[in-house]
């Protein structure tokens, strides 16, 4: 199964050391989203990251800076994706460009168009990097779920203990954030638990 993580909304110190050891173990893709970030901000992280793993980098925020990096995914939320025209999305295919997007729901999973490459469904769970987000799904409707060729990745305050109760869901991966960044000396022996819980 596929594990994503996601990165922290702030920057810290040493950050990209901390990515680049992540995908020294293995780490396939890397989201990174700081919604309040600058694209300066966002480009000395990137600079930072050793340059083999750029295209397993997602961006969520500067798009525009993805082909100065070879960054090969970019990811919309519900609101961007909105905003953003169906000529635009083929485009983007079109130049080999893989694109996700957030879901909330079953029914918009269904709506997507098929030039999604996956999509992260939240929350499963409590989150334990936002205040106030709570678990959303509804586990009977997402057992039920008919798939598309569009990948569904769960999202929402996963850890290494409710991860293995997920796996005999319609799941496509996982994406991670608060158990791996909440204690960042231990990021990446916390990413090698779920790891060994994705291997099949």
């Amino acid at each position: 199964m596929k594990l994503i993580v996601i990165s922290t909304p702030h920057f810290f110190d040493n950050e990209a050391h901390c990515i680049n050891q992540l995908f020294l173990n293995g780490l396939q893709t890397l989201h990174i989203r700081k919604p309040q970030s600058t694209q300066h901000q966002i480009q000395q992280l990137i600079q930072n990251i050793n340059p083999i793993y750029y295209p397993y980098i997602a961006l969520h925020q500067h798009h525009n800076i993805h082909t100065n990096y070879n960054v090969k995914t970019l990811h919309y939320t519900e609101q961007t994706r909105q905003a953003t025209t169906e000529t635009e999305f083929k485009n983007l295919v079109n130049k080999g460009i893989c694109i996700s997007t957030s879901i909330h729901s079953i029914e918009s999973y269904y709506k997507l168009p098929s030039y999604f490459n996956y999509a992260f469904f939240s929350s499963l769970f409590n989150s334990t990097s936002k205040i106030n987000t709570t678990a959303s799904i509804n586990f009977d409707e997402l057992q039920q779920i008919k798939k598309s060729n569009i990948k569904l990745i769960g999202l929402g305050g996963i850890n290494d203990q409710n991860m293995t109760l997920l796996k005999p869901y319609p799941l496509d991966g996982f994406a991670v954030l608060g158990f791996v960044w909440n204690e960042v000396e231990n990021c990446v022996s916390n990413y090698l638990k779920l790891q060994a819980i994705c291997k099949p």
